[in-house]
């Protein structure tokens, strides 16, 4: 099911991986493209970060001290996304583990009910690890705009959406 290979084809609707596919680029990355990077974040706010970091003196030009501060508190917004994108997919994964049960498998109800529990397990016990791998890859994430800064290069929003979309598809392909 996950890599398209059914004997029970839908034409209603996703199944599997299609479904899993489907969250990642279409549901998850309009998400993304919803975000306002200016939520929650006002010229107040902007101003006094800027002052703050240029101290008693006047600063010619504005430190990136503020910028890293306030793009890190706004990349903070992105895991409440990325945990919702991965219930999903867990979701979608219970569903699979499910549908994958053989019919001759219903003349043994105790192995089913065995083998089910041992599925159900299996993907619980990956919920916390891939809980905690999407916060750090976010956390990580917040670090190339401290290096980006001091060498000069900006990320726009795009690339911004493709990095992190890149990784949780990396991610949960490898989970798949």
């Amino acid at each position: 099911m996950v890599d398209g290979k059914s004997q029970e084809m839908s034409t209603k609707e996703l199944l599997g991986g299609a479904r899993i596919h489907y969250i990642l680029q279409s549901i998850f990355v309009k998400c993304l493209e919803e975000v306002d990077p200016c939520d929650d974040l006002t010229d107040d706010d902007i101003r006094m970060a800027i002052q703050n970091a240029s101290g008693a003196r006047n600063a010619l030009f504005v430190p990136e001290v503020p910028f890293e501060f306030l793009v890190r508190r706004q990349i903070a917004h992105l895991l409440d996304l990325s945990l919702q994108c991965h219930r999903f997919v867990y979701d979608e994964l219970m569903k699979i583990s499910h549908a994958c049960e053989v019919t001759e498998l219903q003349r043994f109800p105790v192995l089913k009910k065995h083998l089910d529990e041992v599925m159900v397990k299996i993907l619980r016990d990956g919920v916390e690890p891939a809980k905690r791998m999407i916060g750090n890859l976010i956390e990580m994430e917040v670090f190339p705009f401290a290096f980006a800064i001091v060498s000069g290069e900006t990320m726009d929003n795009w690339r911004w959406h493709q990095r992190i979309s890149n990784l949780l598809l990396g991610f949960f392909g490898f989970f798949v």
